[in-house]
C-alpha cells in the first residue's frame, strides 16, 4: 500500500501538522530578532541562522493544519483530479476554520497559540473520520457532473493523481524557499498603513464576528467593504495560531499561492495542456517573481511595500478566480457559486472578472457552454444578493455594516478621462509574469479555445485599469498570473501533451524571460525600514483599549495625522517624512505606565502633565506635546531606501 494511501495518509499529515503547535513561540523569537537588523540579511549568528531554518517548518506546518479539513472533507468528492482537491479542500478549510474562529469569538473565548492549533488539528481529525467512512468509486467519474477526470487515473481519489505529488513537492520547496528569502520582510519590517489596516482588520475578528468597524472607530470604518472583507476571514485564523505578529497577516499571501498555483495548472489542463514537472516547477518560478513584486514595490507607501496588503487581497481573488474557472469548466454548479461567491467578497474586481470570463467563453469556447453560462449568471446572481442582503441584515441587527472604500461612485469617478498615451504601464503586466508569457499573446493561431478565453479576460481587464487616471500596480494582478494558463495551452509552449517535455523555444525563452524579469523586479540595494517604532515610541497612548479592539481608541489614533502627515501628503517623501496614523498607534507605548514620550494620547476629561501642549483632539481624545523638540524631529525622519523597483514607481499624481 502507497504511504499515501488512507488511513496513514491522514495520520501522517496530522502529525506534519503538529509543528504548528510552536508556531507562536518560534516566530515570536523570530521577530526579537528585529532589532539587530541593519541591512535586508539576517546577522549570521548560530541564533540566526537557527531562525531561518525553523520558521518555514512552522510556517508550512501552519499552512497544513489550516488546509487539512477541507482537504479530508474533499478528497473523495474531488473526482480523481488532485489540482482540484487542492482548489476545493482550501475553499472548505476556508470557510471551516474562519467559522470555528468566530464561534469561538462569539462564546467570548481568546484562545490562541498552541490550544487553538491543537483545536485545528482535532477538528482535522474529525474531518479525516469522516473522510474514512467514504469508498471512492472506481469509476474515474466526478460525482456531481459524471464526467471523467482530467489527467487521472481510473479512481475518484485524487492522490492517484500523477500530477499531485509533484506538484506537493515543487509546493513545499518554493513555499519554504520563499519563506526564509523572504523572513526579513515577512519578520522585521514595520508595517506600513496598509499592512496596519489588513492587520487590525483581521484582529477586530478575535473580539467582533464580522470585520466591519462602527462609524465610532473614526477613518478605519471606511474598510472592508462587502466586496473587500474576505481576506480578513483567514487572516484571523492566522492571527489565532502566530499570534498578534507582524508575520501572521503576511504568511497568509504565501498559503495562497498553492491553490493559485493549482488553479493555474488547472485551468491550462483543461485548455489541453500538459501538467508535468516543468511545467509545475516554472508555475512556481514564475509565482515567485510575481510574489517579489507585489513584496517589494505594489504599495501606496513611499518607503516600504507591505505583504499583508494587497498581496493577501489579490493572491486570495486570483485563488478563488481559477478555482471559479476550473468549477465552471468542470460544469459543477454548486462549486461555481461558492466560488464566485468568494471571489466577490475578494475584491470589488473579483465580479469584474467573472463578467469578463462569461463573455469571452461565450465567443471562445465551442460548442458554447450554455449550462455553465446560465449557472455563472445564477453564481453572480447569488453572490450580488448576498451583499446586498448580508449588509441590510446587519443594519436591522444593530452590527456595524461594511465600509464603503470601494464604492461605485470612486470607480466612477476613475474612468473619466481615460488615460491612453502612457504606454509604460504596459510593464506592470508584461514583466512580472515573466516576459515570456506576454509574448504568446501576438501569436494569436496557436490558442485552444479556453486559452483564447483567458486572453480575451485578461487584454479586457487590463484595458480596463489601464485607461484609468488613478492606477496603482496591483490592479493588475490578473494580468500578472493569468497569462501562465495561456503560456502552457500555446502549441508554441508545450506542443507534446503527452511527455510535456517544452519545446527548446519554450524553455528557453522562459528562462531568458524569467531572469530578466527578476533582474527588472528585484529592488537592487533594499534596506529595511524599520523607522515606524521610531514614531511609536514617541507616542504614550493611554485612551485603552486597543488590546480588545475598540474603536474608541482606533478614533482617537486619527490625531496622530498630527505627528507626521499621511502617506498621499504633497511634502511626503521629498520634504519630509510621512505615513499613517495606524501604524504609530500599533507601535505606540502603552498604559499609565509607558515612560515619558514627547507625545501623549489621552482620553478627553484627563488630566495632562505639567507643561504639555495640547495639539489637536476631537470627541474621542487629546493629543498633547511633552517635547515639541522631539516632536518636530519625528517630520526629519529618512528611512534607508525608496520603495520598490524602478520600473515599477508610480508619480504620487497617479497613485492618488
Amino acid at each position: 500500500m502507497s504511504p499515501l494511501r488512507w488511513p496513514r495518509s491522514a495520520a501522517g499529515w496530522i502529525v506534519l501538522a503538529a509543528p504548528s503547535l510552536l508556531a507562536e513561540r518560534v516566530l515570536n523569537w523570530t521577530a526579537s530578532f528585529g532589532d539587530a537588523v541593519a541591512t535586508y540579511p539576517v546577522p549570521w549568528s548560530l541564533a540566526g541562522v537557527a531562525a531561518y531554518l525553523a520558521t518555514p517548518l512552522v510556517v508550512l506546518s501552519s499552512f497544513l493544519v489550516f488546509l487539512l479539513p477541507g482537504l479530508l472533507l474533499c478528497r473523495i468528492r474531488s473526482g480523481g483530479d488532485g489540482l482540484r482537491w487542492i482548489l476545493r479542500g482550501f475553499a472548505v478549510s476556508l470557510l471551516v476554520t474562519a467559522a470555528l474562529s468566530q464561534v469561538l469569538t462569539a462564546a467570548g473565548s481568546a484562545v490562541t497559540g498552541w490550544p487553538f492549533a491543537l483545536l485545528l488539528l482535532i477538528t482535522a481529525a474529525g474531518a479525516a473520520v469522516l473522510d474514512g467512512r467514504r469508498t471512492p468509486a472506481q469509476t474515474g467519474a466526478d460525482e456531481e457532473t459524471g464526467e471523467a477526470a482530467l489527467g487521472t487515473n481510473a479512481t475518484t481519489d485524487p492522490i492517484a493523481d500523477p500530477s499531485l505529488r509533484p506538484f506537493l513537492v515543487t509546493s513545499v520547496l518554493a513555499l519554504a524557499a520563499l519563506t526564509i528569502l523572504l523572513a526579513p520582510k515577512i519578520h522585521w519590517e514595520h508595517f506600513n498603513g496598509d499592512g496596519a489596516h489588513a492587520f487590525e482588520s483581521a484582529r477586530a475578528l478575535l473580539h467582533r464576528v464580522t470585520p466591519f468597524w462602527p462609524e465610532g472607530a473614526g477613518d478605519i470604518a471606511a474598510f472592508p467593504g462587502v466586496t473587500s472583507f474576505l481576506f480578513a476571514l483567514p487572516g484571523a485564523v492566522f492571527l489565532r495560531v502566530l499570534g498578534p505578529i507582524e508575520a501572521a497577516a503576511r504568511v497568509p499571501a504565501l498559503l495562497y499561492l498553492l491553490p493559485l498555483a493549482a488553479g493555474l495548472l488547472g485551468v491550462a489542463r483543461r485548455a489541453g495542456a500538459a501538467v508535468g514537472r516543468y511545467q509545475i516547477r516554472v508555475t512556481w518560478v514564475g509565482l515567485a517573481l510575481y510574489t517579489t513584486v507585489l513584496a517589494f514595490s505594489a504599495t501606496y507607501n513611499a518607503y516600504t511595500a507591505d505583504l499583508a496588503l494587497p498581496a493577501t487581497q489579490d493572491t486570495l481573488l486570483m485563488a478563488t478566480f481559477t478555482g471559479y474557472l476550473v468549477a465552471f469548466l468542470d460544469r459543477s454548479p454548486a462549486w461555481m457559486v461558492a466560488f464566485a461567491v468568494l471571489t466577490y467578497a475578494g475584491l470589488p474586481s473579483g465580479p469584474l472578472l467573472i463578467v469578463l470570463w462569461s463573455g469571452a467563453a461565450l465567443v471562445f469556447l465551442r460548442p458554447v457552454p450554455w449550462f455553465a453560462l446560465a449557472w455563472s449568471v445564477a453564481a453572480l446572481t447569488v453572490a450580488v444578493l448576498l451583499g446586498v442582503l448580508g449588509p441590510a441584515l446587519l443594519e436591522l441587527l444593530g452590527a456595524p455594516v461594511p465600509g464603503d472604500e470601494y464604492a461605485g461612485a470612486s470607480l466612477v469617478d476613475r474612468l473619466r478621462d481615460p488615460v491612453l498615451s502612457d504606454v509604460r504601464r504596459l510593464l506592470y503586466w508584461v514583466v512580472p509574469c515573466g516576459i515570456a508569457p506576454a509574448l504568446v499573446f501576438l501569436s494569436p493561431r496557436g490558442h485552444s479555445g479556453v486559452g483564447r478565453a483567458v486572453v480575451g479576460v485578461t487584454i479586457g481587464y487590463f484595458a480596463f485599469f489601464y485607461v484609468q487616471q488613478k492606477t496603482a500596480l496591483h490592479y493588475y494582478v490578473p494580468a500578472m498570473v493569468l497569462p501562465w494558463i495561456v503560456f502552457w495551452s500555446h502549441r508554441l509552449a508545450s506542443p507534446v501533451r503527452e511527455s510535456g517535455a517544452p519545446t527548446m523555444w519554450a524553455a528557453r525563452s522562459v528562462a531568458l524571460g524569467l531572469l530578466l524579469a527578476f533582474a527588472l523586479s528585484i529592488p537592487w540595494g533594499y534596506r529595511l525600514d524599520r523607522s515606524a517604532w521610531r514614531v511609536g515610541a514617541a507616542v504614550a497612548e493611554r485612551v485603552g483599549g486597543y488590546e480588545r479592539s475598540d474603536p474608541a481608541v482606533f478614533r482617537a489614533s486619527d490625531l496622530l495625522t498630527e505627528v507626521v502627515p499621511l502617506d498621499w501628503d504633497a511634502s511626503v517623501p521629498d520634504e519630509g517624512f510621512g505615513g499613517s496614523p495606524l501604524v504609530w498607534l500599533r507601535y505606540a507605548e502603552r498604559g499609565a505606565s509607558a515612560p515619558q514620550a514627547p507625545l501623549l494620547l489621552m482620553r478627553t476629561g484627563d488630566v495632562p502633565p505639567a507643561g504639555a501642549r495640547r495639539l489637536a483632539w476631537n470627541e474621542a481624545a487629546v493629543l498633547n506635546v511633552t517635547d515639541e523638540a522631539a516632536w518636530r524631529a519625528l517630520r526629519n525622519i529618512r528611512p534607508p531606501a525608496r520603495a520598490g523597483a524602478r520600473i515599477y514607481r508610480i508619480p504620487k499624481a497617479t497613485l492618488f
